[in-house]
């Protein structure tokens, strides 16, 4: 549609617009069942390269995490860099996060809690967190937040080892 959208194909437009209005929704209605049937899919094949403790844990710190990412950290981050004249520092926050997650823990609960609550619906191919569990058999669990891989990542720069101090410097400084 964007490309019909152009000035030159206005008489695509209006033949197209119809087409995709009419086509759109009943392909998506008829893949729906596939699409959904897909982050099943998904989910056994993580458990399968892992297990299916490891892939509940990513699915719960995944839905807890993200929450608190977009509710409460990334907020902070624009509303500091939005009062400063200083370059916005993002990683070094997120490694400051990570340092002090202990002290999150409950909070980052909380968001699995209303995580957890939430029935799947018909708006989103992707099944509730509670319902991807009971596929996966298991039961929701915070994992622990000490030494998670982005803590490493972020600590050790990426394999940038003596270089530089880690990913959140050079980012900062590459800003």
């Amino acid at each position: 549609m964007h490309y019909f959208e152009q000035d030159e194909y206005e008489w695509l437009q209006a033949l197209f617009r119809k087409f995709i209005q009419w086509y759109y929704p009943r392909f998506c209605a008829l893949t729906f069942v596939m699409r959904r049937q897909q982050e099943y899919i998904a989910d056994a094949s993580a458990a399968n390269a892992t297990s299916a403790q490891v892939t509940a844990e990513s699915l719960v710190m995944n839905h807890a995490g993200g929450r608190y990412y977009y509710q409460e950290f990334l907020p902070a981050v624009l509303e500091e860099a939005e009062q400063s004249n200083e370059e916005p520092r993002p990683l070094t926050r997120l490694y400051e996060l990570m340092a002090s997650m202990d002290e999150k823990r409950e909070r980052l609960e909380e968001y699995m809690q209303k995580a957890l609550v939430e029935k799947t619906g018909y708006a989103d191919s992707h099944p509730s967190l509670s319902d991807r569990l009971n596929a996966l058999r298991c039961q929701p669990v915070l994992p622990s937040l000490r030494n998670q891989a982005v803590d490493v990542y972020l600590k050790n720069g990426a394999g940038l080892g003596e270089q530089g101090g880690g990913v959140p410097q050079s980012y900062g400084s590459d800003w």
